[in-house]
């Protein structure tokens, strides 16, 4: 089997297991970057070995952050781990832990008060299904695909409060708290009025662009992510600990949610004993 039969086999793959559409377009990206590398260096990607891949892992280094560098690894052994599982090969020449690219773990970029009410005023003014997509990303923690691709069945009001059945990361569901009484207020008045199976909000590629054109208004560092972060790190400043803050936002792992609490060096300040 030649290299792009392998990787569009691995593709479908990983569709037909219910990854997201961006993540199927990394992946294709992550390997079309491999495969250039494959024919510009003449090696079978089936016959590759540690060398080899220590070589594409310092060709990737030489231009790319070491975040991206780890990225891209963990897709290739992902790629290499279907290959094993198709009977293509008897091993996964990338060993991943081996080949990490040491970086340094960065800090959660979130929204000061000031930038999100910016922002808010911004929004203002624009249609309930672009503000209202926008709110839900800052007060339920939402990532932009996830807000993408909410409908009216995934807006859940139980006891009075309002809740909203996400399919995240991995095909994973989770319930995500609205947090802002007046954003669930108007997100369920918004819900209502709509036939079922129609999406709540605009699409991805369409907030994407509302977002560019709000930092270009406004002269906030904005991105939808930063929405999500600032989610976390509120409720971190409001004293929630961070098992339930893992919960809310869907994080795999606690280690992810701890990346918060790097954000407000001012509480270690305060859990000190003064001398």
């Amino acid at each position: 089997m030649d290299y792009r039969r392998a990787v569009e086999g691995f593709l479908t793959d990983l569709r037909l297991s219910g990854k997201s559409a961006k993540t199927v377009k990394d992946y294709a990206y992550a390997l079309e970057k491999y495969g250039a590398w494959l024919t510009e260096n003449n090696v079978d990607y089936l016959a590759v070995n540690g060398k080899e891949t220590k070589g594409f892992r310092n060709y990737l280094a030489s231009h790319l952050k070491p975040a991206s560098v780890n990225l891209i690894l963990s897709v290739l052994s992902s790629f290499y781990a279907y290959l094993v599982e198709e009977g293509q090969l008897k091993g996964n020449p990338v060993q991943v832990k081996k080949l990490r690219v040491k970086q340094e773990e960065e800090r959660v970029a979130y929204l000061s008060d000031e930038d999100v009410g910016k922002v808010l005023a911004y929004f203002e003014n624009k249609p309930p299904h672009v503000r209202l997509a926008f709110h839900v990303m800052l007060y339920a923690g939402l990532r932009i695909g996830e807000v993408a691709r909410l409908t009216r069945s995934n807006v859940v009001v139980h006891t009075g409060r309002v809740f909203l059945e996400v399919s995240g990361k991995g095909g994973k569901v989770r319930t995500a708290p609205v947090t802002d009484r007046q954003c669930a207020k108007e997100l369920v008045q918004w819900a209502t009025g709509l036939p079922e199976g129609q999406p709540l909000f605009a699409s991805y590629a369409n907030l994407e662009y509302h977002a560019r054109e709000c930092r270009k208004a406004t002269g906030v560092k904005f991105h939808p992510h930063r929405c999500r972060h600032t989610f976390g790190t509120n409720l971190l400043r409001q004293g929630h600990s961070l098992d339930v803050i893992q919960e809310a936002m869907g994080h795999a792992s606690i280690t992810t949610t701890r990346r918060y609490a790097k954000t407000l060096p001012e509480k270690l300040f305060r859990l000190a004993a003064s001398c």
